[in-house]
């Protein structure tokens, strides 16, 4: 650690405290960087790709697998941790690839070869936010008795359109909250079964893979069946919600 003068604005010594372990940091990542390029593997992406991702993806890339990362990130979530977020390396390791290969047969006109996937993630728990809070954010909006919920509810509902439902979480709270817990953990675990049955059956087609978090969910699924009846999207819409 950089030591300066007493004289020194505390400001300005803590901005230099920071360079010498940065400094450390870069130098190592470089160093490994290139001990990695001399072997076959040419980098440590392909590595992890290589021993990592390959056989997770041959292991976990089922609705089995999709149900039990929900049940847990919805798990963490009600002791306050953010369970998306710790589980989204999975998510993007084992699903992610799965929807590069739709968004690539769908771009050459083939069939779609997976259902399961990140976009299929999303769209099916993440209707308003983590937990498929859609629903009672526009109840309480709307509909709810006390004020307070009905006030948080119309506050909360921008933000949830849009999968953000943070306000709801630790605003009801559903956070440590027990009552809460039981639709927040099951209702995302029925979206996603509801969703692979209506697809397998073909009812909708699946995603194509093109799908961002943040986007609300009926223009996601109005996006993924273009070339289906219109319907069939307003159908889809109903039974996850």
């Amino acid at each position: 650690m950089l030591k300066m003068p007493e004289a020194v604005p505390s400001m300005v010594s803590q901005s230099f405290a920071g360079l010498f372990p940065s400094a450390v940091i870069v130098t190592l990542a470089m160093i490994v960087r290139y001990l990695f390029s001399l072997t076959s593997l040419g980098s440590i992406h392909q590595v992890i790709f290589t021993i990592i991702q390959t056989p997770i993806t041959n292991i976990g890339n089922s609705l089995w697998a999709l149900l039990l990362i929900t049940l847990l990130s919805r798990l963490l979530w009600m002791i306050g941790i953010h369970g998306m977020l710790v589980l989204m390396p999975i998510l993007l390791t084992v699903f992610m690839p799965l929807d590069l290969q739709n968004l690539e047969a769908f771009t050459n006109g083939d069939p779609l070869p997976n259902i399961v996937g990140l976009a299929f993630w999303i769209l099916c728990t993440s209707i308003g936010g983590g937990g498929a809070t859609l629903g009672l954010n526009i109840l309480m909006a709307f509909q709810s008795k006390s004020k307070q919920y009905k006030t948080l509810g119309k506050l909360s509902l921008p933000s949830g359109i849009f999968g953000i439902n943070e306000p709801l979480i630790f605003g009801i709270p559903i956070v440590f909250n027990a009552l809460y817990a039981i639709p927040y953990i099951i209702s995302p675990l029925i979206n996603l079964v509801i969703g692979y049955f209506v697809i397998k059956i073909g009812l909708a087609p699946a995603p194509s893979g093109a799908s961002i978090l943040g986007m609300p969910i009926p223009i996601v699924f109005c996006r993924f069946v273009t070339r289906k009846l219109e319907i069939r999207c307003v159908t889809i819409i109903l039974l996850v919600n």
